[in-house]
């Protein structure tokens, strides 16, 4: 077993970074990593016992790992995320006490990091050290349109599934630490935005599909266009049947192939096309019923 030290820290509540309050070194912070980084390898992982984690299959570096949620727009199927990752670690070579302030680490002095990415891959990565409990937070800033997933049969009802999800090409395990949910209160009522249970480390998102358009431009012309035929039929007018029947199924062909044009779900084309039979039928029986009543005088 591992030795704890005295004066430990929990990174597991360590949480005063703000990924947007960061400024570059001051000549003070440059000498004092100067010092440290002269006689510090990178290809050594830090040995801090609050970086590990132990349970039935062994001992684990432990990473935990924190999502903020900045932003959020829906897209056709897929959505547009607004996110920053933060990977969380001890690396107790990299203690300074005798500054307070969380800086960002230049190239020059990099220091050991874990092989982990993030899906879609950030655009930006930044490195911050917190040198008076030498946590060492990665971040990395996320801004890409993630492809959702959805139940095609349920099409306009659906719910998209889109997840934000973190890898570790090591032997570290990926602990999740907390969501900061940053979005306006419309952002959070139309996107739902919660973190995966534990092994997995995803950010899982999900918003409803918008079925106000469909409704309109669907359901209710091919409604409407049933109901004329309906009390065409009703009337019973051989004339009226005809040419409203006939005008029904060219306005519904209207429909399907504007829609297929717009590559729109098969879904809803068939559910147009099945007033087709129905408007064909009308017209048949009507026209069965015309040709009765002529023949009834001669027999």
């Amino acid at each position: 077993m591992r030795k704890k030290y005295e004066n430990h820290v929990d990174v597991n509540a360590y949480c005063s970074c703000d990924w947007y309050s960061i400024s570059s070194l001051s000549l003070t912070e440059r000498n004092e990593m100067s010092r440290k980084f002269k006689y510090y390898f990178n290809s050594v992982r830090p040995t801090a016992p609050e970086n590990f984690v132990s349970n039935v299959n062994g001992s684990f570096f432990k990473i935990a790992v924190e999502f903020h949620l900045v932003g959020t727009q829906v897209k056709t199927r897929s959505l547009l995320v607004d996110a920053v990752v933060v990977f969380h670690w001890i690396d107790d070579r990299l203690v300074l006490r005798e500054l307070f302030d969380d800086f960002e680490l230049p190239k020059e002095f990099e220091p050991w990091l874990p092989r982990v990415r993030t899906i879609p891959a950030p655009h930006t990565v930044t490195v911050v050290l917190s040198p008076a409990t030498g946590v060492v937070s990665l971040y990395h800033r996320v801004k890409d349109v993630i492809t959702c997933s959805a139940v095609e049969w349920k099409h306009p009802f659906e719910t998209f599934n889109c997840e934000l999800q973190t890898e570790n090409a090591g032997d570290e395990v990926l602990t999740m630490l907390k969501l900061r949910d940053l979005r306006s209160e419309h952002q959070t009522a139309r996107v739902g935005a919660e973190l995966s249970p534990f092994p997995s480390s995803t950010l899982k998102l999900e918003f409803s599909a918008e079925w106000n358009s469909a409704f309109l431009s669907v359901f209710l012309p091919s409604v409407l266009i049933v109901t004329l035929v309906f009390f065409a039929q009703w009337k019973r007018r051989k004339v009226q049947v005809i040419l409203v029947s006939l005008a029904a199924i060219m306005s519904i062909l209207v429909l399907v192939s504007v829609f297929v044009s717009y590559a729109i779900s098969w879904q809803l084309i068939d559910w147009i096309l099945l007033s087709i039979p129905y408007n064909i039928t009308i017209t048949s029986l009507q026209n069965q019923k015309s040709e009765e009543r002529l023949t009834e005088p001669l027999n």
